[in-house]
């Protein structure tokens, strides 16, 4: 639903709790900015891991929990970026394409 708020498109009834998405908001807001920019999924998944390869440098010494926490955190944020970027293909794609 953030997706959608972001892009202005009517909100439907029952939406996320607002805690979580203050959480999502600049997540989201980078997503929909990548988008607007023209990129696809696979290379704003490729921006991401070419970002975050330069800060994972302590990741060697992380304890075996830790890696699994980061390890689950990436997938889900992976997951999370699919959701946001099919929002939008679902809701601007047929624009997007009838203008290019």
């Amino acid at each position: 639903f953030l997706t959608l708020a972001k892009c202005r498109v009517p909100r439907p009834i029952g939406t996320a709790d607002p805690q979580d998405q203050h959480n999502l908001s600049n997540f989201v807001e980078m997503v929909v900015a990548a988008y607007r920019k023209g990129y696809d999924l696979d290379r704003l998944k490729l921006e991401q891991r070419l970002a975050s390869a330069g800060k994972d440098d302590s990741s060697a010494a992380a304890s075996p929990e830790d890696r699994a926490k980061q390890n689950l955190e990436s997938a889900v944020l992976s997951q999370s970026m699919r959701i946001v970027m099919l929002t939008l293909e679902t809701v601007f794609g047929a624009n997007r394409e009838s203008s290019s």
